[in-house]
């Protein structure tokens, strides 16, 4: 009995294994990842070990080069008020990867039940629910994130929603056209047949066959949002003083850019690092989970 309970496990599991190793045999895919979990871990472990926090001001170092002082090493110099850029950055790239891991999942959460919804239930509901995601196609939605930044303060938790309600959209289009063919698939009408409520199919047997469009679109949104945090920051609208990102520290940099080229240089190259890795990651998991790629 535990043999057999082992193989059907062990069955369950196989494409997700056949998967992970696709996505292993590409190596640029593997760098990536292994790069941004490097980059992710040193944002969250190397602060508390510096001898001053991102926030302590240097005098005699504001718009300083990298150098070594009596303070400690500063591989990254200063920024525009005299604070360490090594511990803004590590800042700054935390905060952005915050801000785009928890939008991606609002938009993820939002998009999949309201595209699962709107595919399932089909006629004039679908119509009238893709009508609205039009609609909010046509409009420009960072000017909605702005707004609530203008109106509300420019508090991260706006921004968390903000991106990540506004990113749904496209999630909402996959899942919803991935669903009008599931809804037509055996195990679909079984569990209609077994008296199963749609909220129960919806999301015990359509949603869960939906995983590989979703974490490839994922993977992809993250670097959008990113980009899109880092616009909001460059304008202004961003997170507030003491606390930074990538995108506030880039809108400083170019400010400064003429003189002072590190302040913009090295967040610059980090926000680079992060984005190359995403895409990169992102067209592996495409790789390893798109259908028409499997040998």
């Amino acid at each position: 009995m535990w043999g057999a309970r082992a193989m059907k496990e062990d069955a369950a599991r196989g494409p997700w294994r056949r998967a992970a190793a696709r996505f292993m045999q590409s190596r640029a895919a593997v760098a990536a990842a292994a790069l941004l979990l490097f980059l992710a871990l040193a944002a969250v472990c190397v602060p508390p070990l510096l001898p001053h926090t991102y926030d302590d001001i240097f005098w005699e170092h504001i718009k300083g080069a990298p150098a070594v002082s009596a303070d400690g090493f500063h591989p990254f110099g200063f920024d525009v008020n005299g604070r360490d850029l090594f511990a803004r950055t590590l800042l700054g790239l935390r905060v952005s990867l915050q801000i785009a891991l928890l939008a991606t999942a609002v938009a993820v959460a939002v998009g999949v039940a309201y595209g699962a919804i709107a595919g399932y239930f089909g006629g004039r509901l679908d119509e009238a629910m893709m009508r609205f995601v039009d609609i909010l196609y046509a409009l420009p939605y960072i000017l909605f994130v702005i707004l609530l930044m203008v109106i509300f303060g420019r508090h991260e938790i706006l921004l968390y929603l903000g991106i990540g309600l506004l990113e749904w959209v496209t999630m909402a289009r996959i899942v919803r056209g991935q669903t009008l063919s599931l809804r037509e698939r055996e195990f679909v009408e079984a569990a209609r047949v077994a008296g199963l409520s749609p909220a129960a199919i919806i999301f015990r047997h359509i949603t869960p066959n939906l995983a590989g469009p979703v974490v490839i679109y994922a993977a992809l949104t993250i670097p959008e949002i990113i980009l899109t945090e880092s616009f909001l920051s460059y304008l202004g609208f961003g997170v507030q003083e003491p606390r930074t990102s990538l995108g506030t520290l880039i809108s400083e940099g170019t400010d400064n850019l003429s003189v002072y080229p590190w302040i913009l240089a090295f967040p610059g190259g980090v926000l680079f690092c992060v984005l190359l890795c995403m895409i990169l990651i992102g067209d592996g998991l495409r790789d390893a989970l798109d259908p028409r790629r499997r040998a």
